[in-house]
């Protein structure tokens, strides 16, 4: 095999591995569009006595168990004035990574997890969703979107 023909190789590799997650994403992000499109998919952690939530799974894929951590300071509001946040704590590189936004929703997704944050202007709209990858790499958004009308 030629170098250029290695190089061509790798790169449909990547293409491939790229295209991969990229779809299983792009699915999160359309469920997310929807009114409650990921609430069956919520991430389940009973509230210690100071309200924080604690999921132990191995995220980085290191053998080890990773931690998050969150905390919705939410009311039942539609526009709360504290922000929600929510730690990564890595076990392969004890990197931590910290989000904060409001109405943080945590939810396991085909064996993976995300992080979607709602905030809205007033309960007639409108109303902004990011949704956040949780990796071995830390926190990363993945989309964002907004709408106009009644708050989802």
């Amino acid at each position: 095999m030629t170098a250029t023909q290695a190089k061509n190789l790798g790169l449909v590799f990547c293409l491939c591995v790229c295209g991969a997650s990229g779809g299983e994403s792009s699915r999160v992000c359309d469920l997310a569009v929807k009114h409650d499109g990921l609430a069956e998919y919520a991430a389940h952690a009973d509230a210690d006595k100071n309200g924080i939530r604690t999921i132990k799974a191995d995220i980085d894929l290191d053998g080890a168990l990773d931690e998050l951590r969150w905390l919705d300071r939410s009311s039942g509001s539609l526009v709360p004035t504290d922000n929600s946040s929510l730690t990564l704590t890595l076990t392969s590189n004890k990197q931590g990574f910290k989000l904060e936004q409001q109405r943080l929703q945590v939810v396991n997704y085909e064996s993976r997890y995300y992080v979607i944050a709602t905030r809205v202007e007033t309960a007639l709209g409108p109303w902004y969703r990011d949704v956040f990858a949780v990796t071995g790499k830390g926190i990363t958004k993945v989309c964002s979107f907004d709408g106009k009308a009644q708050a989802p």
